[in-house]
């Protein structure tokens, strides 16, 4: 049921070590009952004190006097014993009291999402650029703006540096934290490109750190794929935002998916011709057709449009 969800909700969030904040905001959001059932949980002085404050049936065990460090476990619960629970306990029933949907709702999150061609800019209050490319969506809480969550897409980030406020960018199990920089990352699926044009940013992901300076890149094709570092054309970064792509023997694939991302149209590849590779530099600026013009004459493939749908294939009379 509905209320024993929140329930369970209220109890998880009242423990002083619960960190799982996204998890129960998205429940939070599901369903307008399930904000109901979380806030009727909260207010159930009753409830609260039925769970807590009831003896068990059994008896908790003696404790030494000189055992200074042992912790007498809370009886209750049918007789199971949860050493935590004497403080979650005081601290659900205190905020049963004094407001505790305020206590412990989380904090709202503020969203930005794109959709494939479009952008947006978001400036914050120290002066830091947040550039989001097409198909992109991030989140973050209002009290600490430089600590965003990536959840896909591709940003261009000119960040004002502060020693003691780090801008950190997490996506998936990565954590990329900034050295005073501009850098620009696209993550799809654990699929993560990163490359800086000034500055630093140091990569963390399970526990593996990789300081990246200007002019430096790193890929990786999946969560438990190990990352390549390579070269990147510092003044090639983030060239999305002036109409310009350039790539350096990158898969024809990923020139198609950044294309539908930034033009905002679908665009598939033959998978006769999706492995190959382009080195190059591509305008994007004007339509749809004139850019897909534009790479079936540098590319020398076909490129034609099925409706809203446009598919690269081999060229005709081509047996690849």
């Amino acid at each position: 049921m509905i209320r024993e969800e929140g329930r369970r909700w209220a109890l998880r969030a009242a423990d002083p070590d619960f960190s799982d904040w996204d998890a129960l905001t998205d429940w939070l959001e599901a369903d307008p009952a399930h904000l109901d059932a979380y806030d009727a949980a909260l207010d159930d002085d009753d409830w609260a004190r039925r769970l807590f404050l009831e003896e068990g049936p059994e008896v908790a065990p003696v404790v030494a006097a000189n055992d200074m460090g042992a912790e007498a476990p809370v009886v209750g619960l049918g007789g199971r014993h949860y050493p935590w629970m004497g403080a979650l306990a005081a601290s659900l029933l205190l905020a049963a009291g004094l407001g505790g949907y305020f206590a412990l709702r989380p904090e709202p999150m503020t969203e930005f999402a794109t959709a494939p061609g479009q952008r947006h800019e978001i400036t914050l209050a120290d002066g830091s650029q947040i550039l989001l490319n097409g198909g992109t969506r991030i989140r973050f809480s209002p009290s600490r703006p430089r600590e965003i969550e990536m959840k896909g897409g591709e940003i261009l980030f000119r960040v004002h540096h502060d020693a003691d406020h780090p801008f950190v960018v997490t996506s998936g199990n990565t954590r990329l934290v900034d050295v005073g920089t501009v850098f620009d990352v696209q993550q799809q699926a654990g699929v993560l490109d990163v490359a800086v044009a000034e500055g630093a940013v140091l990569y963390n992901a399970r526990g593996g750190e990789i300081r990246l300076g200007a002019g430096d890149r790193l890929t990786r094709a999946g969560d438990e794929a190990v990352p390549v570092l390579a070269k990147a054309d510092p003044a090639a970064v983030g060239g999305w935002q002036a109409n310009v792509l350039t790539y350096d023997d990158a898969p024809l694939s990923q020139v198609v998916a950044d294309l539908s991302r930034d033009l905002g149209v679908v665009i598939v590849v033959d998978p006769q011709v999706g492995a190959r590779h382009f080195s190059g530099t591509l305008s994007i600026k004007g339509t749809p057709d004139a850019v897909l013009s534009r790479l079936q004459a540098i590319v020398g493939l076909t490129i034609v449009r099925n409706g809203s749908v446009w598919r690269v294939q081999p060229a005709r009379g081509s047996s690849s």
